[in-house]
């Protein structure tokens, strides 16, 4: 291709390339192909008349279009766990700081369920895991074979269920589920009581930051 071509030809041509590249994949039923760079080169204007330069897109992901896929963004927040408890706790939001100062969160109590515990516990704790997500979505919104696959994760070690445990009563009020992949944690899942005694308080954010300190203190170097 010559480096003189237009914005639009070259796209055409690349939509052209990687539809007849898609018909010899169905045609020889491939089912896996990872492009490393793209198939379209164009001459560069250099001295060097040999020399190639790849067509790249601004958007990486617009390679999928031409393969009648779609894309969707999803923003996270990545903590270092390297950082001092004293940062990381400043760079809680400011109304958070504030929330987690009411006596409500004195009377929950933290626990942590993981390959060390007993299956009886974690086999409990899962279940009432499960019905607090159940009970807020008034009804079944994910296949039992994905429950399934968190609780074993949990078993073969790795992945932790965190949860928020009313001392009045003895009954989990909130749940966090996290991945985990050698020093890295990642929120999976989570699920707080929908019951109006509790719908005033951030729960969840104060079970996280709980997971985050539990993370730190086991010298994970990231939470996402």
């Amino acid at each position: 291709l010559s480096i003189h071509s237009s914005p639009k030809m070259l796209r055409k041509i690349n939509h052209f390339v990687y539809f007849e590249m898609l018909k010899i994949f169905k045609k020889q039923k491939v089912k896996y192909a990872m492009f490393e760079h793209s198939p379209l080169f164009i001459n560069a204007l250099a001295k060097d008349r040999k020399k190639t330069i790849d067509i790249y897109y601004k958007n990486s992901f617009s390679i999928l279009r031409y393969f009648s896929l779609s894309t969707s963004t999803t923003n996270t927040n990545i903590i270092n766990l390297s950082l001092n408890y004293e940062t990381l706790k400043n760079n809680l939001n400011k109304e958070f700081r504030k929330e987690f100062k009411k006596n409500i969160y004195e009377e929950l109590e933290f626990k942590v369920f993981n390959k060390d515990s007993s299956s009886e516990k974690i086999h409990i704790a899962f279940k009432e895991f499960k019905n607090l997500h159940f009970l807020s979505s008034k009804g079944k919104t994910r296949e039992d074979s994905s429950w399934e696959n968190m609780y074993q994760r949990i078993i073969s070690g790795i992945a932790t269920l965190f949860v928020l445990i009313d001392k009045k009563n003895n009954k989990i009020i909130s749940a966090l589920f996290c991945s985990e992949f050698k020093n890295l944690s990642v929120h999976a899942g989570s699920q707080a009581s929908a019951l109006n005694d509790y719908k005033n308080y951030s729960l969840r954010h104060f079970l996280e930051w709980a997971a985050i300190k539990y993370y730190k203190e086991k010298n994970f170097s990231h939470y996402e």
